[in-house]
């Protein structure tokens, strides 16, 4: 028999109650900014890690046995350009070699709005029900944030410092 602690992964399978607890630990780690109001989520918080540092938890209608962390990072127009305007073998080189490392971190990415048209990194990572526990909600927000860190410090490296890209959650 298993018996609930405060720090067991257990719920009632209530999603106000799993929600409850998710913002309890975002307030106690002093990150909690807002609650969203979202029409596809049961409940939806954005979350501050650092300065500007945006992201956002989640959980899906329909996926009450998980708990989504998003967040997206937009290239500056300085950065957009000068990618843009890279040979294409230079520009296709860095890109495969940003996917490659970013495939081997423990977060899903999306390039959107396309490949050819590279404008932003979605990155999403999800904690499901049964697992979920403060440090695990904790480290995903860091996986998730060190994602948009390896983007941002990309572009500082190959275009230079210009203005700084653009850190949201997955509301632009």
């Amino acid at each position: 028999m298993h018996v609930a602690t405060e720090t067991s992964t257990v719920f009632n399978n209530d999603r106000e109650d799993l929600g409850k607890k998710v913002k309890d630990w975002l307030v106690e780690a002093g990150i909690y900014r807002d609650k969203v109001p979202d029409e596809k989520a049961n409940w939806h918080y954005v979350v501050e890690i650092g300065p500007g540092a945006v992201l956002d938890v989640a959980q899906q209608k329909g996926k009450e046995d998980m708990v989504i962390i998003a967040s997206g990072i937009t290239l500056s127009k300085p950065h957009y350009d000068a990618l843009r305007n890279m040979p294409r073998s230079k520009r296709d080189e860095l890109l495969w070699d940003m996917r490659f490392k970013l495939l081997f971190q423990p977060c899903d990415f999306t390039i959107l709005p396309n490949e050819a048209e590279l404008q932003t990194f979605q990155f999403t990572r999800g904690l499901f029900q049964d697992g979920l526990t403060k440090q695990g909600l904790m480290d995903s927000l860091a996986m998730v944030h060190r994602c948009k860190l390896f983007v941002n410090w990309k572009m500082i490296q190959m275009f230079g410092e210009g203005p700084k890209t653009m850190d949201h959650g997955i509301y632009q």
